[in-house]
């Protein structure tokens, strides 16, 4: 009877260890996935916040521009048309 009870307990150890191991191999095996799902739609949102947010080379001239007639158009105004009218 004792070696019954050793066997059935080796036998319950043996399916505890097996259960564990699996349930430890899809413990693993869903993170991998949530990891190269999670870097996929990373990439894709980086993509297209790039695309909104990317400034071409005419957005850029035409911002620079800007600047440098409002940063110059006072001083064109003071010093070169005032003296003129004058």
């Amino acid at each position: 009877m004792d070696v019954a009870k050793s066997n059935l307990k080796e036998i319950g150890q043996k399916g505890l260890n097996f259960a564990h191991n699996a349930k430890e191999l899809a413990k693993s095996s869903v993170q991998k996935i949530s990891e190269s799902a999670l870097e996929t739609i990373e990439e894709k949102v980086q993509t297209r916040v790039d695309d909104f947010t990317k400034i071409s080379l005419k957005d850029r001239i035409l911002d620079k521009s800007v600047i440098l007639i409002l940063s110059l158009g006072p001083l064109f105004v003071i010093y070169l048309f005032l003296p003129w009218l004058g």
